[in-house]
């Protein structure tokens, strides 16, 4: 059964007014029409919107949660005992320490504690809560990213080893490997040829980008990292991609990776755009930028981009 806007309006507690806006403004609130063009609100959505009133009223930011999906909401209301107006004896930074997102550095604290202790058990545990309130997609800007970046700020600083940092990368890479598997289903869908480039050797961002791509409605194709242009462009055309997708990660200006990924532009056809992410200085963003490469800051602009590039 489905409902009229008046009728989701009085089941949610929202105001019609309210309802719009969030269908304007936040991704996964979006009724379906009739043949007059008229919302219709499935129980499943009613469902979904009474749950994001009752988290707002309880601390949580519209815009955060707003793409979770239901089954999320269902679990991160079931864990959200502590409502804003309980919180506000303390200092703002506990009241924001209630939001989703700010939980993040609980369960990245937890992670850490697990990598020193060599604890592969401990940071699956985190990881598994840490995706309870994120969702696959989410995860990895808000948990692995941010993880991964600390551990190693915490090894250039000293305070962590080099084995317990590729101990956490080899388990985030095999946790997001088990979100995306291929399928015979996937053939039909655009491919686009996800790696990185000589100098290279990360490939966490390449499993995530493959898992926002999916979600996106594209095939991705992983092809690794410490790649030479002239090989990732040939795969791109062997496989008639429509889009290519570059990671670069380097804390300094990496001259080896720019003209790899320069060399790739030109060899491409100007119709397919080749994006490009990562950990890097603002100036080879800027470089790569003028040379015709468009810059990806996140996972969440990199499968609005895709899906918008299918339509």
């Amino acid at each position: 059964m489905d409902y009229p806007i008046q009728v989701a309006a009085k089941r949610t507690g929202l105001t019609v007014s309210t309802l719009r806006a969030w269908e304007r403004r936040y991704e996964g609130v979006d009724p379906d029409r009739d043949e007059a063009g008229r919302r219709r609100y499935s129980e499943e959505l009613v469902e979904k919107l009474s749950l994001l009133s009752s988290l707002v009223e309880r601390g949580y930011r519209i815009g955060e949660i707003a793409p979770l999906s239901l089954g999320d909401l269902r679990k991160l209301y079931a864990r959200s005992g502590v409502t804003r107006a309980e919180t506000s004896s303390t200092d703002d930074s506990s009241a924001d320490a209630a939001t989703p997102f700010h939980m993040a550095s609980s369960y990245i604290a937890e992670a850490i504690e697990a990598v020193k202790a060599l604890d592969d058990v401990a940071l699956h545990r985190a990881l598994e809560e840490a995706m309870l309130v994120f969702g696959r997609l989410d995860i990895v800007d808000e948990f692995v990213f941010p993880l991964l970046h600390q551990a190693e700020d915490m090894v250039t600083s000293g305070d962590l080893k080099r084995v317990q940092a590729s101990m956490l990368r080899t388990s985030m890479r095999s946790a997001l490997a088990s979100l995306y598997t291929p399928s015979e289903d996937d053939i039909a869908r655009p491919k686009v040829v996800v790696g990185a480039p000589i100098s290279q050797h990360g490939d966490i961002g390449l499993v995530a980008s493959a898992i926002h791509c999916y979600a996106a409605g594209w095939h991705p194709l992983v092809l690794g990292s410490g790649l030479p242009a002239e090989e990732i462009v040939d795969a791109a055309s062997r496989v008639g991609a429509a889009a290519v997708i570059l990671s670069v990660v380097s804390s300094r200006y990496d001259l080896a990776a720019w003209e790899e990924l320069t060399r790739a532009r030109r060899a491409v056809g100007s119709d397919i755009p080749i994006y490009f992410g990562g950990r890097m200085p603002a100036r080879l963003i800027d470089d790569l930028t003028e040379v015709g490469l468009q810059y990806i800051g996140d996972m969440t602009e990199l499968r609005s981009t895709l899906a918008a590039h299918s339509r």
